[in-house]
């Protein structure tokens, strides 16, 4: 009987790693079905909108993140979160996801009866300050309010100085000569684009030197749509 004990915890571990090699043979069908999920550029190809695309959330969104969809660690937090930041910077989070209050096309539903409300396309979210012709509506998105909006975009205009200060003294391109949408992506804390310099040094450098104007950009982007426009400045 002590024999037989002595063999029975002889044999044990060559027993457990003989059924986990039998359990993995059985399982590796199903896993070969799943490969691991991936961040590369390659993966994210269908991101990308086309140049001539109507604005819809999901190019607002690419537009926004700009060159920080490019990373290859995108399950982790983005730059503009984990860097070192004297301002808090959740009122920039909440417009880069686009869950605020002020913005027209980060509602999704709007009022249909007293109890009811229905779904809104995004090319029907207006701008409230904007009053055009019935026919011709404007949305009411992040690149109106910063760079076109004729009531919000002067208010916010002087927000930008350190920003283009910041350009001139790095050697870069004057503000002026970037596309709108590289205009966004920095105004709202992206990385700098890899066209207009590709040293990690660099981008780093310009992440440290503008997080907390991005920031308080967006404080100030927030309070100045949550005010209601005194006039109708086309009527």
């Amino acid at each position: 009987m002590t024999s037989l004990k002595r063999d029975s915890v002889w044999f044990w571990p060559g027993w457990i790693c003989f059924s986990i090699d039998c359990i993995f043979n059985t399982l590796k069908p199903f896993f070969c079905l799943y490969p691991p999920a991936s961040s590369s550029p390659s993966s994210l190809t269908w991101l990308f909108q086309s140049p001539n695309s109507e604005p819809t959330r999901h190019n607002a969104y690419i537009t926004i993140a700009g060159p920080d969809i490019d990373r290859p660690d995108l399950f982790k937090p983005a730059p503009y979160l984990t860097a070192d930041h004297q301002i808090s910077p959740k009122c920039l989070f909440r417009i880069r996801t686009q869950h605020t209050k002020e913005i027209p096309t980060h509602h999704h539903l709007r009022p249909y009866t007293n109890d009811r409300q229905v779904y809104s396309t995004y090319s029907d979210r207006t701008c409230p300050f904007c009053y055009v012709t019935p026919l011709t509506p404007v949305t009411g998105h992040e690149t109106h309010y910063l760079l076109s909006c004729p009531s919000i975009s002067p208010v916010m205009e002087p927000m930008y100085t350190p920003l283009k200060e910041n350009l001139k003294r790095s050697a870069l391109p004057s503000w002026e000569g970037l596309e709108d949408k590289v205009k966004i992506s920095l105004l709202l804390g992206s990385s700098l684009p890899p066209q207009l310099d590709k040293r990690k040094t660099m981008r780093d450098q310009w992440r440290l030197c503008t997080g907390n104007y991005c920031a308080l950009l967006a404080l100030k982007l927030s309070s100045t749509l949550s005010s209601p426009p005194a006039t109708n400045p086309t009527e």
